[in-house]
């Protein structure tokens, strides 16, 4: 059994917007694990319409663009979040 092209690699993606947010969701279905580094609270992605049904509080765009994908929350202006970045990567 052949594996995926980049099953070997790990994509820290910072998904403040789409396109990153895209290239994550197009690495990942190549085999990379992704995680997605966000800031406290979410990124604004999490809050776009529209809503998958249900509670109206999950965006269809993020659902999708992060799927299969892990979170981790990383303030990078703050040293601890340097710091849990660095651990990350």
């Amino acid at each position: 059994m052949t594996h995926p092209p980049l099953s070997n690699l790990r994509v820290a993606v910072h998904a403040s917007g789409v396109a990153a947010a895209y290239a994550g969701r197009m690495l990942g279905g190549m085999g990379a694990e992704v995680v997605v580094v966000e800031p406290e609270g979410g990124t604004p992605l999490r809050r776009e319409p529209p809503f998958l049904p249900g509670d109206g509080q999950v965006s269809a765009l993020f659902a999708y663009l992060t799927a299969g994908a892990s979170s981790q929350t990383c303030e990078l202006t703050t040293e601890t979040g340097q710091t849990a970045l660095q651990a990350l990567l």
